[in-house]
Order: C-alpha cells, then sequence, then structure tokens
C-alpha cells in the first residue's frame, strides 16, 4: 500500500462527501428561499414557488404515465419469454 492510499480516502468516500456537501448547500438555499419569501400565509406558497409544484406536478404525472406504458411492455417481454422458455 503507498502512502497516496492512505492519506486520500477511496473513490467512493469522496463521491459521498461531495454529495452530502451539495445536498447541505441546497438545504441551507431553500431555507433561506422559503425566509425569504413575504405575502405567503401559512400554508400558502409564493406565486413562483406555486408555478414550479404545478409544473413539477404535471412532470410526475408524465413520468408516471411513462413509467406504467413501459412497465407494461416489459411485463409483455417477460411473459413472451416465458412462454418462449416454456416450448
Amino acid at each position: 500500500m503507498t502512502n497516496e492510499n492512505i492519506t486520500n480516502p477511496p473513490p467512493v468516500e469522496r463521491a459521498w462527501e461531495k454529495l452530502d456537501e451539495a445536498v447541505g448547500r441546497l438545504e441551507t438555499a431553500l431555507s433561506a428561499r422559503f425566509d425569504d419569501q413575504s405575502g405567503a400565509g401559512a400554508g400558502e406558497a409564493a406565486p413562483e414557488t406555486a408555478g414550479e409544484l404545478e409544473e413539477m406536478r404535471r412532470s410526475n404525472a408524465t413520468m408516471r404515465a411513462a413509467n406504467e406504458t413501459v412497465s407494461r411492455r416489459l411485463n409483455g417481454v417477460i411473459d413472451r419469454l416465458r412462454a418462449v422458455l416454456k416450448e
């Protein structure tokens, strides 16, 4: 084992550290954004946030529909493969 291996953490560990730092920055940014929003009452989103939320909901619905389509197709392929393997 070289000295470099002893002093440098493995790549996966560095990746986890970077991810943890990024999540921390996101949490800080979100906290600041929600603290800065004025005019939005309790449980009420600011207009730009409401628009983003609606856009995310539409995107989520689209992804769910695509997921259902892919799932049905994969199930069909699996069923056909099983039938072929039984022959």
